[in-house]
């Protein structure tokens, strides 16, 4: 059961102690009264009782311990409704799919209670979340539509159309995702779950999802060309963009840099290969490297959404190329040309 969370002998601490007297004047506890205020939990909290007496020397009386009582549970919930976070999204297999993720701590399991549930739909806006018995639906059916125990959810995605189901689950937090199959690319979803705690409190996310790719499309803005003198010389190209550094469910946004290395007109060498740099763009440094790389890239620091990149060569380059590419392979791509 755990340590005890009182020992009461006398009024106080926020506990009451009733005394009464016995048949020989001894006085002792009749009764007590107090509040213990757990922190709110979906689990049940146990309580019993454990009487003690003191030595009595004139009686020839030794302390002892009663029985414990029968043990006794309560539950005390969260003080708040069920907390949904925010909706990420991102792209799938299909160029019309929509992947979308979410957590919560709301226990999967049922709970003393009764069971949290989750309702979930997806719909074209202005059709029935969810279709009434009797009569036919406002527009099209809905892609995604039910209302089920937590503990019913699938741990799988749906092979074919559209689901929601349990993707991970750790630390008392449970990561969910939906697949949405947009019959075209052009289709305008309006995407809805709730999650309803035994009690009847709800926590909720909506998002409405555009025509067009989910991802945003790449950018690329702002190319400044900068000498640096050396020893050793080098060249500089600046550039910008608004991709997010935070991969989205499909994958990160990346930068591709390719730097053209100006050839020797005397003696003749063969051409130095093309330098090239390619990673994420979470995954670029936000200072300098150090030692001399013959290329490097960084960033610099700022909140954002806009972000400065710097690549730096350290050979004669006659030309980049930069690209920035999307998660579903949409890229944009521009050349600087070093005289």
């Amino acid at each position: 059961m755990g340590p005890p969370i009182a020992r009461i002998k006398t009024s106080g601490g926020g506990w009451t102690v009733t005394q009464a007297v016995d048949r020989n004047a001894v006085s002792y506890i009749q009764t007590v009264q107090g509040v213990d205020a757990p922190s709110g939990s979906w689990r049940r909290v146990w309580y019993r009782a454990t009487g003690w007496t003191e030595q009595d020397d004139m009686r020839g009386a030794l302390p002892g311990r009663s029985p414990a009582s029968a043990a006794a549970w309560v539950v005390i919930p969260p003080a708040d409704a069920p907390v949904v976070s925010p909706l990420s999204l991102g792209g799938s297999s299909g160029p019309a799919d929509v992947l979308i993720e979410w957590t919560s701590p709301a226990p999967l399991k049922k709970t003393p209670l009764g069971p949290h549930t989750m309702s979930v739909s997806a719909m074209l806006p202005g059709a029935d979340s969810i279709i009434p018995a009797g009569r036919a639906p406002n527009g099209p059916a809905p892609l995604i539509s039910f209302n089920k125990p937590l503990d019913q959810l699938d741990t799988n995605p749906p092979a074919t159309g559209s689901g929601v189901w349990v993707f991970s689950s750790a630390l008392d937090v449970t990561v969910y995702r939906a697949l949405i199959r947009r019959a075209t690319i052009t289709d305008i979803m309006k995407f809805i779950v709730r999650i309803t705690d035994p009690l009847g409190r709800t926590g909720e996310r909506i998002v409405t999802i555009g025509a067009g790719p989910v991802d945003p499309a790449p950018d690329l803005t702002d190319l400044v060309l900068h000498k640096i003198p050396g020893p050793p010389p080098k060249t500089a190209i600046e550039f910008a963009s608004t991709v997010p550094l935070k991969a989205p469910l499909d994958g990160p946004y990346r930068v591709h840099v390719t730097a053209f290395v100006k050839g020797r007109v005397f003696p003749p060498f063969p051409p130095h290969p093309p330098l090239v740099l390619d990673m994420s763009v979470g995954s670029v440094p936000g200072a300098p490297p150090q030692g001399r790389p013959p290329i490097e890239i960084h960033r610099n620091p700022a909140p954002g959404p806009k972000i400065t990149y710097v690549v730096v060569c350290a050979v004669a380059v006659a030309k980049y190329v930069v690209r920035i590419i999307a998660p579903d392979g949409r890229l944009i791509e521009k050349t600087q040309l070093v005289s």
